[in-house]
């Protein structure tokens, strides 16, 4: 069995390993969760959840979001079962009652506390799927898609909204984000330009097309729409991470350094730490795999930097480099057949 301390579990298979792995922490278990969501294992994210709460509550000093966090992913994972939306009520009551029944039992406050706070979100939850106007589905559609992972089901609740009122501008920028989270890119761009045929300027509509035409390879479409967005509303944290991503997607660097200095400009019109933006943009690097770029904007906004930005540049550089030593090894691995003995 593989030492799991260094390196994020990626596989299924690493997975498996490490739900036998006789000690782990919950931070490498919330890890295996994400791994068998993106591969769509429910089965085995159901197991790794349940440890991962587990973990949390049985921590020496437990914190309040990190139970609370596997606890809704744990009452998530009853919602898998779900084949059509018309299976959620009675999956998501039962899901509501594990929480009830957890809060009810636990007698240290700080854990009452969090499993109080995952009941109260999941019963709000409870009340959207129980109810049949045209808000609450639109509403239920976006936490399908948002809090629940089931992006699939929140298309459904989308074209029950949309069933009675066609041109429901809301209902059908929820429907395009579920569509993209889908990888439906297509599907999703063509009810997003028919959203933006109704109201040109809306916001959301533009920040969601964007993104899906960067998905769909359409890079310069995603920029100009992305710069569309932010110029209409710069004030949006949405419009500016859309306007930074689609310019790191481009791989332009006078576009990503426009990108910057427009939000830059932004923040200190605000009169708020420009490295902020710094961190916002690290985070992107990130996302897009590009991690030594991400590190080395990191490394320059440290110095001088206190609070609460301070630690989340700590804590965002050391979660890096965790990932580049993961990055070396798994290519060492790959080189060497799987041999990493150094004798």
């Amino acid at each position: 069995m593989r030492e799991f301390s260094n390196r994020p579990p990626e596989t299924i298979q690493d997975v498996q390993e490490v739900l036998q792995y006789p000690r782990v922490s919950f931070l490498q278990m919330m890890e295996c969760v994400e791994v068998c969501r993106k591969q769509k294992e429910w089965v085995l994210r159901r197991q790794a959840s349940r440890k991962a709460l587990s973990l949390a509550v049985g921590s020496e000093h437990p914190e309040i979001g990190s139970v609370s966090q596997a606890a809704t992913i744990v009452a998530n994972c009853f919602l898998s079962e779900a084949k059509t939306l018309s299976q959620v009520p009675k999956l998501a009551e039962e899901a509501h009652s594990y929480l009830a029944h957890r809060h009810a039992d636990e007698t240290n406050p700080v854990l009452r506390v969090a499993f109080s706070e995952a009941e109260r979100d999941f019963a709000e939850f409870v009340l959207l799927v129980d109810s049949s106007d045209v808000i609450s589905r639109i509403k239920l559609s976006s936490a399908l898609r948002k809090k629940r992972e089931r992006p699939d089901l929140a298309v459904e609740a989308a074209d029950l909204a949309l069933k009675e009122e066609p041109s429901n501008l809301a209902a059908m920028v929820t429907k395009g984000a579920a569509l993209c989270d889908l990888e439906r890119f297509g599907d999703s761009i063509d009810i997003l330009q028919q959203a933006l045929s109704i109201a040109p300027e809306d916001t959301f509509a533009l920040i969601t097309l964007s993104r899906a035409m960067q998905e769909n390879s359409q890079v310069g479409v995603s920029l100009k729409l992305a710069r569309k967005a932010f110029d209409l509303n710069p004030e949006s944290r949405e419009a500016a991470r859309r306007l930074l991503a689609a310019a790191v997607a481009s791989s332009n660097a006078s576009d990503i350094a426009e990108a910057r200095m427009l939000l830059d400009e932004v923040a200190i019109a605000r009169g708020d730490d420009t490295k902020w933006n710094v961190l916002l943009a690290a985070e992107i690097y990130r996302e897009e795999g590009k991690l030594s770029e991400a590190l080395e904007l990191l490394k320059e906004a440290k110095a001088g930097t206190s609070g609460i930005l301070a630690k989340r540049i700590s804590k965002l550089m050391s979660e890096i480099r965790s990932a580049l030593v993961n990055r070396q090894e798994r290519f060492s691995f790959d080189e060497t057949r799987g041999d990493t003995s150094e004798g």
